[in-house]
């Protein structure tokens, strides 16, 4: 991939954090480097505690890399401030108090626009979501797939050059799981959105990317790229093809084998996603 025409360009981006101890650093991500072209879904891959949601939040500018840099839209990310990105979370993260028209307005405050305006946006993505009739519900009146679905709609309100997705499916059931994929995939397709899944789910990355990037255990680096050559929609027929098997087990083989660890590292387990 091209970094100057790329979407998002990740370059060298390297981050540590103080032990719990506070006595030393912690590598989680080392060197990691990658493109992601316009329009293009991407799903980073990798087991808990290589980085995988610290590399999100770099992107959408909430954490500063160590060193390294990130651009999005040919702009580097200095800040989460007037954000070229959006995020969804695993966690719902709606406000209480505020109903789904007024959760989805709310990245619009920030933007010049009127009453009338977020209004009229907020509900746009309502209907697009399939929550319309819902407009005046608060979160607890609301199933967790309908939650994320509100989350989704906030994240396209602001109408973000990239859409950056923290495993968004891990709270709900297995048969919303699958639903909210189709759902959010159709989305994307239609509205041409760049988008970064974070999952380490092998299943739900083929159904969803058009190449995986697989992540190493901490510190994290690029262990390889997968294109994933399977047309859409991705129906269980072109799941279960030869091609899409093939391509699945790479992907367990590679996310299995033990990578290279520099010496000095350490090997203490921690919990930093």
């Amino acid at each position: 991939m091209d970094s100057v025409t790329s979407k998002v360009v990740v370059e060298h981006v390297k981050k540590s954090y103080s032990s719990a101890d506070g006595k030393r650093n912690v590598e989680v991500l080392g060197d990691i480097s990658f493109t992601v072209d316009d329009g293009e879904i991407v799903s980073v891959i990798g087991p808990t505690g290589c980085g995988k949601s610290t590399l999100l939040r770099i992107i959408a500018g909430i954490l500063p890399p160590d060193s390294g840099r990130v651009a999005v839209g040919g702009k580097e990310v200095v800040s989460s401030a007037n954000p070229a990105s959006a995020i969804v979370f695993q966690s719902f993260n709606l406000f209480p108090w505020r109903n789904v028209i007024k959760n989805i307005e709310f990245g619009l405050e920030a933007k010049e626009t009127t009453a009338e305006e977020r209004g009229s946006i907020a509900q746009k993505y309502v209907e697009l979501v399939g929550l319309k009739g819902f407009e005046k519900y608060h979160p607890h009146e609301l199933s967790g797939g309908m939650q994320q679905r509100v989350g989704l709609a906030r994240a396209l309100a602001i109408d973000p050059e990239v859409i950056l997705l923290d495993e968004p499916f891990s709270s709900v059931d297995l048969l919303t799981r699958e639903s909210l994929q189709q759902e959010v995939l159709k989305i994307l397709l239609e509205t041409r959105k760049t988008a970064i899944f974070v999952t380490h789910n092998i299943d739900e990355a083929l159904v969803l990317s058009n190449r995986i990037i697989s992540i190493g255990d901490r510190p994290g680096r690029v262990k390889g790229i997968f294109p994933v050559e399977l047309p859409y929609p991705r129906t269980d027929e072109v799941l279960l093809s030869e091609k899409a098997l093939s391509l699945k087990l790479t992907l367990k083989r590679d996310l299995i084998k033990s990578p290279e660890v520099p010496e000095g590292s350490g090997k203490e387990r921690f919990e930093t996603r």
